[in-house]
């Protein structure tokens, strides 16, 4: 069963995986895709307290992804519960052309988010 913030089984052991494969290996995308998956890992599992982009993303997208699941569609203005920071992030992310695989199927799994708002590079 899948929870309201995580990407599904699938897309985590895929992501997971990238842990097992050396550095060196990995693309561009893969390693980016790697540091948000840790990020996520840390902030989501850990509860670590975020300090840099990657942990400040994940843990934008938990409490998105939070609200979408309990509003049982993206937030909107004047929801309950959903701030400003909360409307400028999704706006941020629906415009965004540089999101990695990882974030991309991040924002996937957030209940209403409209796919053509997750831009996959050419």
């Amino acid at each position: 069963m899948e929870t309201f913030s995580s990407p599904s089984l699938c897309k985590a052991l895929e992501f997971g995986s990238l842990l097992l494969r050396p550095e060196a290996s990995l693309t561009a995308d893969e390693r980016a895709s790697l540091e948000f998956f840790e990020a996520f890992d840390a902030v989501f599992i850990d509860g670590v307290k975020p300090t840099d982009e990657p942990e400040r993303w994940a843990a934008m997208s938990i409490q998105v992804g939070r609200l979408a699941y309990l509003l049982g569609q993206l937030p909107e203005a004047p929801d309950e519960g959903v701030t400003a920071a909360h409307l400028a992030w999704i706006e941020q992310q629906q415009s965004a052309t540089d999101l990695n695989p990882f974030q991309r199927a991040r924002l996937q799994d957030i209940v209403g988010w409209p796919y053509e708002y997750v831009h996959v590079p050419k």
